[in-house]
């Protein structure tokens, strides 16, 4: 295994939504991850060219844990030695709070997340770890919009209290058809005030 193994599944998954997995959990070194913070800041910053203005800045903690917790999710795919408790250990929560600059972040690696999960449950559905990470995504549910969460366990607060993100989140509902959440009595006035007399075309 070379020593850019975590950068290169990390670019490997944005660019082509595809892993390439050993039959082990190798640990990531220091160096690996500055590598990955810095790869991380550069595709934030160009993903910021097409978000509104005012964007929160880059959260490199929360960056690296979300890359994180995508790379040990993916590898617990295939190869799996550790007991739930570990598993649980390992996919521990980031221990700073949630904030529009982490969940846009974070959320540069999660969002490929619901697709772990889905390979998760074609292979077994009563797999613990589908829970966990299911779990995980209803706390930072900017980046499971494109999974059937329950939105009853969602909470909109940080979500919704700067206005770049909650455009973002907004245009995501839309993209991804969520007519749970485009019904959500929080959600809806917000999404017929951004799109007024076209609030139909965009929702239907």
């Amino acid at each position: 295994m070379n020593s850019t193994y975590f950068v290169d599944l990390l670019q490997t998954i944005r660019e082509e939504e595809s892993a390439i997995l050993y039959n082990n959990l190798p640990e990531i070194s220091d160096a690996e991850k500055q590598q990955a913070i810095i790869y991380l800041r550069k595709t934030y910053h160009e993903e910021c060219i097409g978000y509104p203005r005012g964007y929160p800045p880059f959260d490199e903690k929360a960056a690296l844990w979300g890359a994180q917790i995508l790379y040990i999710s993916c590898q617990l795919v295939l190869f799996r030695k550790q007991n739930l408790e570990d598993i649980q250990v390992l996919l521990n929560d980031f221990s700073s709070p949630k904030t529009p600059s982490t969940i846009l972040s974070a959320d540069l690696m999660l969002r490929f997340l619901p697709s772990v999960i889905e390979i998760l449950q074609s292979l077994t559905p009563e797999d613990p770890l589908i829970e966990l990470l299911t779990q995980l995504l209803e706390k930072w549910h900017y980046s499971g919009i494109a999974f059937p969460l329950n939105s009853e366990n969602l909470s909109f607060e940080t979500e919704l209290q700067d206005p770049c993100l909650r455009q973002l989140y907004l245009d995501r509902v839309v993209e991804n058809s969520r007519l749970d959440l485009i019904e959500n009595p929080i959600l809806n006035p917000l999404l017929r005030a951004n799109y007024g007399i076209h609030y139909q075309y965009f929702t239907r």
